[in-house]
């Protein structure tokens, strides 16, 4: 089943990519303005396009139920991160928010500070981390 699902995300990616999405929508100088054409299809996140559309088709003989407190859970919540599965940062200001931290809102946030068992802080958490190791491999190369 599992690879059933892949492969019927990758005919949806490809259509997708075919048929809704014309060649300046693809081009990176429109990523580069990141939400381009939000709230309409975008281009970047194609991949989960294909994935919300193509899991409940190959699933639903099954019995399975995409449950939303799982997947593609909002980064602003102050619930328990051991209740969800996979987070994900919406368009929105709330804290934890994308558009902040790209700002560099959070950057004065001191890591023993903020609280890993609530999504919005255990987002915050991830985010930081892994802008200042990368910014730290970058400055020792």
């Amino acid at each position: 089943m599992v690879q059933d699902c892949g492969k019927l995300s990758m005919k949806v990616i490809d259509h997708l990519h075919l048929h809704e999405f014309n060649a300046t929508e693809k081009s990176d100088e429109y990523a580069k303005v990141r939400v381009t054409g939000w709230p309409r299809w975008h281009y970047g996140v194609l991949t989960m396009y294909s994935g919300h559309l193509a899991i409940p088709s190959c699933t639903n003989a099954t019995g399975f139920d995409k449950r939303n407190d799982l997947l593609d859970f909002p980064t602003f919540s102050n619930d328990s991160v051991a209740n969800h599965a996979h987070l994900h940062a919406w368009q929105d200001f709330i804290f934890f928010s994308k558009f902040h931290f790209r700002r560099g809102d959070y950057n004065h946030m001191q890591l023993h500070d903020l609280n890993l068992n609530k999504v919005s802080e255990y987002a915050t958490f991830m985010a930081l981390v892994a802008t200042r190791r990368y910014k730290l491999a970058i400055d020792n190369r």
